[in-house]
């Protein structure tokens, strides 16, 4: 599991800019991919297999309650 507040800081910055540009953030999602940025490349890069079928399913299930939530809290069709 991730922490909450990595997640936070971590997305700072796109938050900002989306805000700023009038978006309203509703929720937040995260999960691990393959990085091979920097000096990670010459390692062999870090979360192989990342994401993976459970980050894909636990994305999935994300957006189907982000959905219902919306629907249910904004009367959305």
């Amino acid at each position: 599991m991730i922490n909450e507040d990595k997640v936070a800081e971590d997305h700072s910055t796109l938050r900002e800019k989306l805000q700023s540009k009038g978006y309203m953030i509703v929720n937040e999602f995260t999960c691990r991919g393959f990085n091979t940025s920097s000096f990670m490349r010459y390692l062999g890069g870090m979360n192989k297999g990342k994401p993976n079928a459970e980050d894909l399913k636990n994305a999935e299930d994300f957006a189907r309650n982000l959905i219902l939530n919306l629907k249910k809290n904004h009367r959305i069709n």
